[in-house]
Formats: structure tokens, sequence, C-alpha cells
């Protein structure tokens, strides 16, 4: 079963205490002399200052935001990455058989999305969701899975499905691998930067090839590759770019190996 999880409202529910008890333990890690450099206890001052001083006006009266990061904050996404790290080896850890094995064959994690391979029944991979829904007091997780007809006999409300979305890819299982294809929301509306737009040249003139890679990156079958490079063609047509522009990109981006282009 391909699965992926994703945290509710990341960034606005790490507590205090979490993000400065995370960020320590990682600057812990660094060398004397980095230490020396910039005292841990230093960075964590600073830390404080962000997380526990968010005064903000609303309707005429003042706020103190007293858990989580104000959206936007520079240093946020370093942070709630560090706090995640911690939870990953809890996660696995609910994942572990009697024996020591475990019932997760692969787990990838962007930020607060995280993919994996279960290899549980569904109702197993259910209980595993509530188990890990109590890790943390505010931290809490959703969860999307493929599932066949079959498992209806299963526990679980989710619609049969042979994919599932992570991130901007599409992931399946077709003859015992991973299959990955494009994905776009169902809200997505095409709105690419118009050729007509006040920037440099290069600027617009480099977008088709960058989105025709995108594609070759992504895409494990050529068929779906093709067919993907073929929305975008209308895509881009519907922004004003040229013709001729799109077919060169389209066939250039091809051209290059799929290996050489992950990398």
């Amino acid at each position: 079963i391909l699965a992926s999880i994703d945290v509710t409202g990341l960034y606005t529910n790490i507590r205090h205490e979490d993000a400065i008890k995370a960020v320590s333990d990682a600057l812990d890690k660094r060398t004397e002399q980095e230490k020396t450099a910039v005292p841990t206890k230093f960075i964590v001052k600073l830390l404080e200052l962000v997380l526990k001083w968010n005064l903000f006006e609303f309707d005429k009266k003042m706020f103190l935001q007293i858990i989580g990061f104000a959206m936007g904050t520079r240093c946020a996404p370093n942070v709630a990455d560090l706090v995640m790290a911690v939870l990953d080896e809890q996660i696995l850890e609910c994942a572990k058989l009697p024996d020591g094995s475990s019932t997760i064959k692969l787990l990838r994690r962007f930020l607060d999305d995280l993919f994996f391979i279960w290899t549980g029944s569904v109702s197993d991979l259910h209980s595993f969701l509530n188990k890990i829904n109590q890790l943390h007091l505010t931290i809490k997780f959703t969860l999307t899975h493929t599932k066949r007809a079959s498992d209806d006999s299963d526990i679980c409300d989710c619609p049969v499905s042979e994919s599932i979305a992570f991130l901007d890819t599409s992931l399946s299982i077709r003859n015992s691998s991973i299959s990955v294809d494009l994905y776009r929301k169902p809200s997505d509306r095409c709105a690419y930067l118009l050729p007509s737009s006040c920037h440099p040249p290069h600027t617009t003139k480099n977008i088709p090839f960058s989105l025709a890679l995108r594609i070759v990156r992504i895409c494990t079958d050529t068929d779906s590759r093709d067919l993907r490079l073929g929305e975008l063609r209308d895509m881009l047509r519907s922004r004003d770019y040229g013709r001729g522009l799109i077919d060169t990109a389209i066939q250039r981006a091809p051209a290059i190996p799929r290996s050489e282009a992950l990398k």
C-alpha cells in the first residue's frame, strides 16, 4: 500500500518548548569550533524572541501568540523540519512489529508531507494513524492511501484508488515497482507568467523548457510523459507563448535521459 501523511497546520501547532528543544539538540551536535564561534545559547535566545514575542493587533485589540510560528517567519521552515525529524523516529517506532521488523519499508518526508510504503493491511494502517495521532498534543496527521476494491472488507471509508498524490507527483504500483506521474490539484489554474510581462526576455524564454524538463524528471513512463508534454503545450499556448518556442522546448527536454535530468 502506498500512503502519504500530512500534518494539519504544522507551523501554527508547534509548541514553543518543542521548537526550542529540537533546535538546541541539533545545535549541540555541532563541532566544538562551531559552537564556540556561535554559541547554542545565543541562537536559542534569538529563537525565543521570535517565538515568544509575536505581538499583533486585530480588531483594535492586542494579542500575543502563545503557540506556533507567525506565518512567513524566516526561520520557521528550518525549525519545523527539526521538530518533524524528532517525530520521524517516533513514527517509525509505531510501525514496529513484536519481532522487531516494521510494516513501513520506506519513509520519505518533505517538511510536513510524508510518503511511505506500508506492507500491512488497510485496517492496520488506520490503527497506525490513530497511534501516531497520540504522539503529540498539538501536531496531528491526516492520511491518504491506495486501496483496491477487494479491500472494502477492511474497516476503512477511504475511496478506492490506484494512486496517491505526494507533492507534485502521482504515485502508483505497476509491474511491482512505483510508477510516477505528474500531479495537478483540481483547483490548479494555468497562471504561467505571460510573455508580455515586464521581465527580462530570458525569463519567459526559459519557462517552457524548465516546465518540460520537470515533466521528464517526474514521469517514469514515456506514454505519461508525452501526454503531460502535450497538456503543457496547450497550457503554454493559452498563455500566448510562441509556437516555435514551445515546440523547441518540448523537443529538447525529452532528449535528456531521465537519469541525467534527475541529477
